[in-house]
């Protein structure tokens, strides 16, 4: 199958409420160097988030992501000491 690169600048395009460069920079080591292009399978997904991200507050997300992550982490307690 052919794999289809998208830019950045396509995907900020995509995805107006999201800053991929800033993500990416903060997502990985610093001095990293952020890709020039991404191959991105679930463009879908993207745009239902984007939205999610335009009608949800600030506050309703971080509520989210903080009861994902309890949730996975959940997952795999760490043995007792």
């Amino acid at each position: 199958s052919t794999i289809v690169w998208d830019t950045i600048a396509d995907l900020d395009a995509m995805t107006p409420a999201l800053d991929w460069t800033v993500l990416l920079t903060t997502a990985f080591p610093e001095n990293t160097p952020i890709p020039t292009k991404v191959n991105m399978l679930w463009k879908f997904y993207l745009r239902r988030m984007n939205t999610a991200f335009q009608v949800s507050s600030p506050e309703t997300i971080q509520n989210y992501f903080a009861w994902t992550m309890m949730r996975n982490l959940g997952k795999h307690p760490t043995p007792p000491l």
